[in-house]
């Protein structure tokens, strides 16, 4: 089928002069793609462009229910997608970090911008500890917990203080010892507030600690992924694509098996 035929079936106007140049354009652009793409394991299919919209489409409707009346949808998406990025975070752990912190602690994160700041810096000391993708999100969803119940809960500050270089940070915060900081973590004494400035007025020092691990291959792809991903999705969401061209193949199906 070509250009001009699925352009004809989903409705546009076609006027013969563009059409050849679009496809002059669409084959150089496909080769190209598909060679960078391919070569950075990024799939250029049909199927994987319906599955990553379908994904990244997916998370985006999550970031909208969840950031409902707090700006418009397309910056915030780039907030989160700039926050996940600058810390080598999958777009939608950080969607979901983000998501629960402004639903949760309204209070305290009254803005997507304060949300995105507070994950993207929560991200970066987790990963400068050296913790795994996995991890990092259940440190994520451990803090998740402790801001929408309003108090930093004993599950949550024992991780912190085993797992998470966020303890020393806390200690700083309060102004306390090491022992004077356990015993007010153990009689329940340390604030969300205080689990939140702990990270934000750390700002620097989380930085450049974050600035001296190095990228590996896996951080760029993912880096990739993600905008390849959002960039789909916002296509995707524009001009309905996936949503013509799979009613269009449903009805070429029907009238082919009637033929048959």
């Amino acid at each position: 089928m070509t250009i001009r035929n699925i352009m004809i079936a989903l409705g546009f106007e076609v006027d013969d002069k563009s059409v050849s140049n679009a496809e002059k354009t669409i084959d150089g652009l496909k080769s190209m793609a598909a060679k960078a793409l391919g070569a950075l394991g990024v799939a250029f299919s049909l199927q994987s462009l319906n599955e990553i919209a379908e994904e990244y489409g997916a998370i985006n409707n999550q970031i909208r229910s969840a950031t409902e009346g707090m700006g418009e949808q397309a910056e915030i998406q780039q907030k989160i997608l700039k926050a996940a990025n600058n810390s080598r975070t999958a777009y939608g752990d950080t969607a979901k970090f983000v998501g629960n912190l402004v639903q949760s602690s309204s209070d305290l994160f009254g803005s997507v911008d304060e949300a995105a700041q507070y994950a993207e810096l929560t991200n970066k000391l987790f990963r400068s500890a050296g913790k795994s993708s996995e991890q990092v999100a259940q440190m994520q969803e451990a803090l998740n917990q402790s801001f929408a119940r309003g108090v930093v809960d004993t599950e949550t500050m024992s991780r912190l203080l085993e797992e998470s270089p966020a303890a020393k940070l806390l200690e700083k915060e309060v102004g306390a010892s090491k022992e004077q900081f356990e015993e007010m973590a153990s009689a329940g004494q340390i604030t969300v507030a205080d689990l939140k400035n702990a990270i934000v007025n750390n700002a620097d020092e989380i930085n450049r600690a974050f600035n001296n691990v190095d990228m590996t291959v896996s951080d760029a792809l993912l880096n990739i992924r993600n905008q390849w991903g959002v960039w789909v999705a916002k296509i995707n969401d524009q001009y309905k694509i996936t949503d013509r061209l799979s009613r269009l193949l449903v009805t070429i199906f029907g009238k082919l098996m009637n033929w048959l």
